[in-house]
């Protein structure tokens, strides 16, 4: 049988990824971009304007980064959300068995609000982004119409189903963790 110190490590290891994806989801410019090459695109903290043919003048992205919808916006919460709760799941796994071990369980608890926050924020992006035409126009005159999601929506997607994974095998943890510490019955 397996001992709850193995089962944390791959609690922790799988909440590491889960961070480690939330947070380049987070920082890369890519939940939503064009669909031609070199084409601006543009994430929750960041934006990428574009080069070559398909660059955008600098004042008309800055105007369109400024002037992102209020879901965007909710969506960025959802991930900050999510990020400081995996961070504060890793603190709780490292500091909790030893200090008060009893409170183990908060762990996996904590590991349960980052999915459903990341969870949230995909779903929100993915129903209320479309695939409707926005159009950008570009420094050259070309115009910068259809749109996707982009990989940093399906880093998210990765991060929430690592975070379940976590959860799951956090929860296990706890079990056996509780049935370590209680005195065995002869």
């Amino acid at each position: 049988m397996v001992s709850s110190t193995g089962i944390k490590a791959a609690f922790i290891i799988l909440t590491v990824i889960g961070l480690i994806l939330t947070l380049i989801s987070l920082f890369t410019p890519a939940w939503r971009a064009y669909d031609t090459t070199n084409s601006p695109s543009f994430g929750l903290v960041s934006y990428d304007c574009g080069t070559n043919t398909n660059q955008l003048v600098q004042q008309d992205c800055y105007r369109w980064w400024n002037t992102r919808e209020g879901y965007e916006k909710a969506v960025l919460a959802f991930m900050i959300i999510a990020a400081i709760a995996e961070i504060v799941t890793l603190i709780w796994a490292f500091v909790i068995p030893k200090a008060a071990p009893r409170h183990y369980f908060l762990a996996p608890i904590l590991a349960l609000i980052s999915a459903i926050a990341l969870l949230i924020a995909f779903v929100i992006y993915a129903a209320k982004n479309g695939d409707d035409v926005r159009y950008l126009p570009s420094a050259t005159g070309t115009l910068n119409a259809n749109h996707h999601v982009g990989y940093s929506f399906w880093l998210a997607v990765v991060a929430f189903i690592f975070m379940v994974l976590a959860t799951l095998l956090g929860f296990a943890a706890t079990k056996r963790h509780n049935d370590e510490l209680r005195p065995a019955v002869s």
